[in-house]
């Protein structure tokens, strides 16, 4: 929708995503909206806010794996069975996403783009570990260490990122880019200490 003809500008729209899995239903509504402001022909300014999230996996709702069996030591005569458990409650994550960037042509073959932006997630992915029993049977005797895919997490990246490209001749092209981004996890109530080594696995800069 143009605001002001050459000038100002909105565009609005949505994504509707629905899934159904094992007799669970969810429809997932993903809106976003970017007002643009062109002052110059050679200057441009523009912001977005939207929503995005994630459908859950097949496994991250039913699955069942043994991970991993661990020989008795010490004091347990019997051998160790870690489980990984999906969870049919196991919710979409979800993402706001806010952003503000500048383009700038000082040359007409030169030009530098700026953008900055902040994420706030939701109901990220946790594995729960669930409490430890002893099973008799049937098979071998053995200790049971479960753990269950969760939603207890959140957090929030925010960075920046800056284009610059400079068309040298017709078949020549040079780009030069640098980006920060910042990660941070909470846990809140979860039992999950492993996931917050994501928070390392984006590079801080590039």
């Amino acid at each position: 929708v143009q605001l002001l003809p050459e000038r100002l500008a909105v565009t609005v729209g949505t994504k509707l995503q629905y899934t159904a899995h094992l007799g669970e239903e969810d429809l997932q509504l993903q809106p976003s909206a970017r007002l643009v402001w062109t002052p110059t022909v050679r200057q441009t300014l523009w912001g977005a806010v939207s929503r995005a999230a994630r459908t859950p996996s097949h496994m991250e709702r039913s699955a069942l794996l043994r991970q991993r069996v661990i020989p008795p030591m010490g004091a347990n005569p019997f051998p160790t069975l870690v489980t990984f458990n999906g969870s049919p409650r196991f919710s979409a994550e979800e993402v706001i996403s806010y952003e503000i960037g500048y383009r700038v042509r000082p040359h007409e073959r030169w030009s530098v783009d700026l953008a900055t932006f902040y994420n706030d997630y939701d109901d990220l992915r946790s594995i729960e570990p669930g409490t430890p029993g002893f099973v008799p049977g049937p098979g071998p005797p053995h200790t049971l260490v479960p753990f269950t895919v969760g939603n207890a997490y959140s957090g929030e990246s925010y960075g920046v990122e800056l284009d610059t490209v400079w068309q040298a001749a017709e078949i020549w092209r040079l780009r030069a880019t640098y980006s920060f981004v910042d990660i941070q996890l909470h846990r809140g109530t979860s039992m999950d200490t492993t996931s917050e080594v994501d928070e390392g696995r984006t590079p801080e800069q590039q």
